[in-house]
């Protein structure tokens, strides 16, 4: 065999080492190399530089976004209630999928979640909407009250939460408790001639507001006006604070009924009966504070002079009949009333007009009373019995019980009242009157007539009127008078 030529036994040797291991290659990829791509389905739409952008629903979702890079990459999210399945991946086509949380709120709100990879970035604008408000209504939209006044009721359907957010001050909120959404108001008697109007608003947890018209219609009837000039007619008022256990309390009464037997149309009267009476009027406590009556029975005369029992029916007669005459000497009153009335089923509306002469702090006291009550009374002079007669027995306080205040601040002014009670059925509407009064506060030039001046107002004037009826206000006949002044004004204890 003929020998090898020696340049083939060097390429032999060189073999091996270029074709046993392949050169090693750098696998990242240059600046010019990388690329980096995300897609995603719809609703998503691409802006075609790697930003994407979609809005999706309030509830919870999820969405794949598909990763496409020559280098491994990173994603998040800049919000808690998107969460990314996978945070990074490698160099290849790979998935991650974002999942929502429900939004429960009713404003949209937004997130971005970033892809990056080496220079390289991406990134997904996701816009999740707001909760879709409940349906939210009230029924009826609009309300029409008769001028007496009356009640209605306003139905609200909302899934969530809501509120009054605002009401006429004239119409009052009813509403104890509404587990079923409905809403009742009342609105007094118009004491206007003229028709008022005003709105409820109810306003849900988003911020939309519904409104409720109410509309009043005007006072029916005359709107009084009064003669200045005259004198006003004046009648005087006993409380008589009284009880049917009381056996001592019929010679009281006994010994008004001489008085204003002796002076008839010149005084008012009305039966306050306690708690422990058979006859109770809810009223009596709070004006037992304000005259400071502790034992029975009592009578305050004008709220001014206070009445205790002194005997006998006649001596009795003689400390109200001084009483009275205290406290109509004088000045004439400063105050007049008109009253008047509708009844509507138990629904009883009044209307009431007070002219005052003189500017000042002033009260108006409204009851409805009640005569012809044939209950057991204690006496201690003709003997208990079953079928005494009780009359002028204070049964409504349409007003506060010590009255509802109110001020004037020029001479010759009037303020309106009005008022809605119902009336129970176990009351004879034919045998009930109303009785007002108005309180006039001491100023320094009303003189007292007693040791007190019980809460700072006596009684300048009173009227009746039966329930249903119309009473205009009275101007005197005579020098008599009203009920400012005594003797000068000295304290007189009785």
């Amino acid at each position: 065999m003929g020998k090898i030529p020696k340049v083939w036994f060097l390429l032999a040797l060189a073999l091996p080492v270029l074709t046993g291991c392949p050169a090693k290659v750098d696998p990242t990829p240059t600046p010019e190399q990388e690329s980096l791509s995300i897609s995603l389905p719809s609703p998503f739409t691409s802006d075609g530089n790697g930003n994407w952008t979609g809005e999706m629903p309030s509830d919870n979702s999820s969405v794949d976004i598909t990763v496409s890079s020559t280098s491994s990459w990173n994603a998040s999210s800049d919000c808690n209630w998107c969460i990314l399945s996978l945070t990074s991946g490698r160099a290849k086509d790979t998935n991650t999928t974002f999942s929502l949380a429900g939004n429960n709120s009713y404003e949209d709100r937004s997130c971005t979640i970033t892809v990056s990879s080496g220079k390289l970035a991406c990134s997904v604008i996701i816009t999740q909407k707001g909760k879709i408000p409940e349906e939210f209504t009230v029924t009826p939209g609009e309300v029409e009250i008769e001028s007496g006044g009356g009640t209605f009721e306003v139905k609200v359907t909302c899934a969530t939460t809501y509120k009054l957010s605002s009401k006429p001050d004239w119409v009052t909120d009813e509403t104890k408790s509404n587990p079923d959404k409905v809403h009742s108001f009342s609105v007094a008697a118009n004491p206007e001639a003229e028709v008022r109007s005003g709105v409820l608003v109810f306003c849900d947890d988003v911020g939309v507001c519904l409104p409720v018209s109410v509309t009043q219609k005007a006072r029916e009837g005359t709107v009084y006006q009064i003669d200045w000039s005259k004198d006003f007619y004046h009648r005087s008022l006993f409380m008589d604070f009284t009880g049917t256990w009381c056996g001592y309390c019929p010679r009281m009464q006994r010994g008004m009924k001489m008085v204003t037997s002796e002076y008839p149309d010149r005084i008012n009267v009305v039966a306050l009966h306690d708690s422990q009476s058979t006859l109770r009027f809810q009223g009596t406590a709070s004006l037992q504070r304000v005259y400071s009556v502790t034992g029975f029975p009592n009578v305050i005369v004008d709220g001014r002079c206070k009445i205790h029992n002194g005997g006998d029916k006649e001596s009795n007669y003689n400390k109200l009949l001084a009483a009275y005459k205290a406290s109509v000497s004088g000045l004439p009153t400063v105050s007049a009333i008109a009253l008047s009335s509708t009844v509507d089923g138990d629904r009883l509306s009044v209307f009431a007009d007070v002219f005052v002469k003189k500017a000042g702090t002033y009260k108006f006291t409204l009851f409805v009373v009640e005569s012809g009550l044939v209950a057991t009374q204690a006496d201690n002079d003709e003997g208990s019995r079953n079928d005494y007669i009780h009359d002028h027995v204070a049964r409504i306080s349409c007003s506060a019980p010590a009255g509802d205040e109110f001020k004037t601040n020029s001479d010759n002014s009037t303020a309106a009242f009005s008022y809605n009670v119902s009336i129970p059925s176990s009351y004879k509407k034919e045998n009930l009157t109303l009785l007002a009064f108005v309180q006039r506060a001491y100023d320094g030039s009303v003189p007292k007539i007693n040791a007190s001046d019980y809460d700072g107002f006596f009684i300048d004037n009173s009227i009746s009127a039966p329930v249903g009826a119309t009473v205009l206000p009275a101007v005197a006949n005579d020098s008599t008078g009203g009920n400012e002044n005594f003797n000068g004004g000295n304290p007189v204890n009785w």
